[in-house]
C-alpha cells in the first residue's frame, strides 16, 4: 500500500510540475488536426467594383470555417478566415485579383478549390 502512495504521489507532483510554467516546462495548449474536407466548388464572381472582387462558393458539409487566400497584384498571399460562403477582396483599381478557397476543420483548412482571378474596376 505504501508503495502504491509513494507512486501516485510521484505522478501527481510530475504532473503539476508539467502544469506550471514557472518550473520552466514547456506547456502545450494548442494543437493542429489536419483538416481532410474537400475543396469548396463552383467559386465565382459575383461582382466588382474599382477597389473589391467578390465571390461566393458552394458550401462543404462538415466545414466549420473557409479559408480564403488571396494574390492582389502578384503580392504574397492574405489569408483572411470566413464563416459564410462569401468573401470580398480588396485592391488598387485595375489590379488583378486572384482568389482560393479552403474549408476548414476550425483552424487547418482542407484542399483549395480551383482559383478565379478578376481585375478590379
Amino acid at each position: 500500500m505504501k508503495n502504491i502512495f509513494i507512486v501516485l504521489f510521484a505522478l501527481c507532483v510530475q504532473v503539476m510540475y508539467a502544469a506550471n510554467p514557472i518550473h520552466g516546462a514547456k506547456v502545450e495548449t494548442y494543437s493542429e488536426v489536419a483538416c481532410n474536407l474537400p475543396a469548396p466548388q463552383n467559386l465565382v464572381v459575383t461582382g466588382t467594383t474599382s477597389y473589391t472582387v467578390s465571390v461566393q462558393w458552394t458550401a462543404v458539409p462538415g466545414a466549420a470555417n473557409y479559408r480564403v487566400a488571396a494574390i492582389v497584384g502578384g503580392s504574397t498571399p492574405t489569408i483572411t478566415y470566413t464563416t459564410g460562403t462569401t468573401a470580398t477582396v480588396s485592391g488598387p483599381p485595375g489590379t488583378e485579383i486572384v482568389i482560393m478557397v479552403a474549408a476548414g476543420c476550425g483552424g487547418l483548412g482542407g484542399a483549395y478549390s480551383s482559383n478565379v482571378a478578376q481585375v478590379t474596376g
